[in-house]
């Protein structure tokens, strides 16, 4: 059975949709027996499966050197763009691709394409939170639109139970089309301990702190990061630094509005906490368990999440979690973090003065953290891909 992974074009600078696709294609082929024979359309076969790229708008992708061994095939369609547009997304016409005969087209987001040819769909979703919180963007999504284009999808992906419920409840989509799959955590983040050097190298890099807590991902109003700042100005020791790793979002976000909440942030931290507040932007996700591995603790203050990478990886690497008390972090973290209110100031600050003051707290959290962890390992994660396209055969 041919896998074609389908790269939206929009879509190609979000590194963590790379590295979920490139961690996703290495780890499946590992577990099926999947060789790269050469690096043209086709990475490599077994009897069950054979796994294809194809960047399908249109223009092709620049790469990182990490991704440089897997050649993208640019799927070039003489229909121009606007018109492929117009015809699927207004009149619902089906698309002709020479790719889509009897394979199975894995799509990352929006849009899909959907052909007269028989083929069948997956689209794996990143993230639905411009649909659950769409009072903090400025660019506002059509959930009319979403859920039409999500008709246009065999199987549907999500990384948690509270997406899926997202879902369900909000656009209507049918439970029995919606497919439950973690997203994996890759070896470096259980294994980083053992690479002391990678470790210091990373913290002269970045500029870290010898005692800090930390914040790790996308920075955007849905993460409540003003609140975080105030709070740790007020409330954590002094000799405590909070590092702020990840750059701001322009998925939902214009550029103007997404730089304008960087800068407010950048001003808050200057005038509450002069020189304890450290912005690292963009963090390599391979140098990322390196940059964790000395953390007090990791927060997580969001309003909302998809899945939690963040807390699922500080996890792998050992250090312990405090993170908002919502549905997304209690259906996937359960009782491995310890919680507080997203509202509550008062609550944040107990949280990070429990995780920096009682070692008890600390190691329980630990502990529980990595047991969690575990059960995201990608060599739990790679076959449930398996088990969803072989449902197709």
């Amino acid at each position: 059975m041919n896998i074609y992974y389908c790269i939206n074009r929009l879509e190609q600078k979000r590194y963590s949709t790379y590295n979920h696709i490139y961690s996703l294609v290495n780890e499946f082929s590992d577990r099926f027996g999947i060789r790269d024979k050469k690096y043209d359309k086709t990475l490599g076969e077994n009897e069950q499966f054979s796994i294809n790229f194809i960047s399908y708008n249109i223009t092709p992708i620049m790469l990182e050197a990490e991704f440089q061994p897997i050649h993208i095939k640019t799927h070039r369609n003489f229909v121009p763009f606007s018109l492929k547009k117009l015809l699927h997304n207004s009149l619902r016409l089906p698309l002709v691709s020479p790719y889509t005969q009897n394979k199975i087209m894995h799509y990352f987001d929006f849009p899909i394409y959907k052909s007269i040819r028989k083929s069948f769909s997956v689209l794996e979703l990143s993230s639905i939170t411009n649909i659950s919180l769409p009072e903090f963007f400025h660019k506002k999504s059509d959930p009319f639109l979403f859920t039409r284009n999500a008709d246009g999808a065999d199987r549907i992906i999500v990384h948690s139970d509270f997406m899926k419920q997202e879902l369900v409840s909000r656009l209507f989509i049918a439970e029995d089309r919606i497919t439950v799959i973690s997203k994996g955590i890759k070896d470096g983040f259980f294994n980083i301990a053992k690479d002391a050097e990678t470790i210091q190298k990373s913290r002269e890099d970045h500029q870290i702190p010898d005692k800090f807590i930390m914040f790790a991902g996308k920075i955007s109003r849905y993460k409540n990061l003003d609140r975080l700042i105030r709070v740790f100005a007020k409330s954590a020791p002094r000799q405590y630094s909070l590092v702020i790793a990840g750059s701001f979002d322009t998925r939902h976000e214009s550029y103007r509005h997404a730089h304008s909440y960087m800068k407010y942030l950048m001003n808050l931290a200057g005038q509450a906490a002069p020189g304890r507040i450290k912005f690292t932007g963009y963090v390599r996700h391979d140098i990322m368990p390196a940059v964790m591995y000395n953390a007090t603790a990791l927060i997580e203050p969001s309003f909302h999440n998809n899945f939690p990478d963040s807390i699922a990886e500080a996890q792998a690497v050992g250090i312990p979690v405090i993170a908002s008390d919502i549905d997304a972090h209690r259906s996937v973290c359960t009782n491995s973090v310890l919680y507080f209110s997203c509202l509550s100031e008062k609550s944040m600050a107990e949280a990070i003065e429990a995780v920096i003051n009682d070692s008890k707290t600390r190691s329980t959290l630990i502990d529980k953290g990595k047991r969690k962890a575990a059960a995201y390992s990608w060599e739990l994660t790679a076959p449930s891909y398996g088990e969803l396209y072989n449902s197709f055969s």
